[in-house]
């Protein structure tokens, strides 16, 4: 493993070891989100905004089932704004295993989650990121800094599965999905209806072999 991808691998994992307070004042949320209906047309893109998973895996080491997964990060601008404004923009990173069945619904084996939280930090020009259920924060002094880190999930341990039956099979997926929830009130109205805070994500599902 080279340097940058052991930094990378590190830095999940700190992620995964087991609220930021929001501080701006409702009056000036309310006209940047006028702001935002107002200044971005809903233009045709040079590429579909969204977060993209390119590849996804189970892998064994040291007795323990991890996941690794590399990813393509496109926010629109709107969202890339209200970053530089100083609002977070928080992702729910879901992953469930299912054992398949010839009738009726899977069987869900395991299910976990984890909220990503991706903050920029005006006054120390820095971008932060934390993961809001362990509590880790990381510091980055660019936005292609932290894409380039978590463009690559590494270390994300899961509960050992039970071993197959025979014949049986099973499927993991993994998806991203934009907390829009998370958004001050003002710009989560605007972002609900403008298609131009659209960042869904289409799930990468792949069968774990035996």
């Amino acid at each position: 493993m080279d340097g940058k991808s052991c930094r990378e691998s590190m830095v999940w994992m700190v992620f995964f070891m087991p609220d930021l307070k929001k501080t701006k004042a409702k009056w000036q949320l309310a006209t940047l989100a006028l702001a935002f209906l107002a200044s971005c047309p809903a233009s045709v893109k040079a590429s579909e905004p969204g977060i993209f998973i390119q590849r996804a895996q189970l892998d064994i080491k040291d007795n323990l089932q991890i996941v690794t997964a590399d990813i393509e990060y496109r926010f629109p601008p709107v969202a890339l704004r209200a970053l530089d404004e100083g609002i977070p923009l928080t992702f729910r990173v879901k992953l469930r295993i299912d054992r398949l069945r010839s009738w009726g619904w899977p069987e869900n084996l395991v299910q976990d989650e984890r909220m990503i939280q991706l903050r920029y930090q005006p006054l120390a020009k820095s971008f932060q990121v934390s993961d809001l259920r362990s509590g880790a924060v990381l510091h980055y002094a660019s936005l292609t800094s932290v894409l380039d880190t978590l463009s690559h999930l590494r270390g994300w341990s899961i509960p050992v599965l039970p071993p197959f039956d025979e014949d049986e099979q099973r499927e993991a997926t993994l998806s991203f999905d934009f907390d829009v929830e998370s958004l001050p009130l003002p710009l989560r109205l605007v972002a609900y209806l403008s298609p131009d805070w659209t960042m869904d994500t289409p799930p990468y599902r792949w069968p774990i072999a035996h």
